[in-house]
């Protein structure tokens, strides 16, 4: 499920007039390089989990020049659903473009500025409070860890101020240079791989309860191990 902040696109022209070009941003998303399925049980080192619930936000999505200029400074927020509607269609001037970059989660004043509509509808389960903010990430289900006990899985990742705020930005070069061409729209597939997350949690502070609700040093952690999920699986095609 995608829900748009702000639907005007003309805010994404550096000049009155430029040409603007549809492009689409497809998440696939996966586990052990197998696609994610509702309640399906897949291995990640020594655990074993299913996930029946997969959400989070981009923000500031856009592409970047060769000089590493994005080509606009706010973009619409997306809530991304892995087990429903996993697609963000923004506009962005004509031209030739070096890197896909985006936020994961909400940015600081999105924050301060508090649930609204459309994406940042509370009514979408993804805010705490106003001093606590927006959820960023949300993955929950079962996991064994280990050959131990079934146990409830919740990561509800966020946090936006202090040392543990927990929005990643994220830049994904391009094998070379995307040309967006005004009548030509383009589509960029995103491979989101759960695995590399499970992975890295362990590794990195050996979490040894699958529980994370609260901002704090843990979600900051998880936070970190988020940003390696993500990779560019088609870099451009026009559609």
């Amino acid at each position: 499920m995608i829900k748009l902040l702000m639907i005007a696109m003309v805010g994404f022209c550096f000049l009155s007039g430029e040409a603007q070009v549809p492009v689409k941003v497809q998440f696939y998303h996966h586990a052990n390089g197998k696609a994610l399925r509702l309640d399906s049980i897949y291995n990640s080192s020594e655990d074993r989990y299913n996930i029946q619930r997969l959400r989070y936000y981009v923000s500031n999505l856009t592409l970047l020049t060769a000089n590493g200029t994005p080509t606009n400074a706010r973009a619409p927020v997306f809530l991304i659903d892995a087990f429903e509607e996993d697609t963000a269609s923004i506009l962005l001037p004509s031209g030739s473009y070096t890197a896909l970059r985006f936020l994961l989660g909400t940015d600081s004043l999105q924050n301060v500025s508090g649930a609204t509509d459309g994406a940042l509808d509370p009514l979408n389960n993804m805010y705490w409070t106003w001093n606590t903010g927006f959820i960023n990430f949300k993955m929950e289900g079962e996991i064994t860890r280990e050959g131990k006990q079934t146990e409830r899985m919740q990561y509800h990742i966020g946090g936006f101020s202090g040392p543990y705020k927990t929005m990643r930005q994220i830049t994904l070069p391009f094998s070379e240079a995307l040309v967006l061409k005004e009548g030509m729209p383009m589509r960029i597939q995103l491979l989101v791989d759960v695995a590399p997350f499970f992975n890295g949690l362990r590794a990195a502070n050996n979490f040894k309860s699958p529980v994370i609700m609260n901002p704090g040093k843990q979600a900051a952690i998880a936070a970190d191990q988020l940003t390696t999920m993500f990779s560019l699986q088609k870099e451009g095609q026009h559609y």
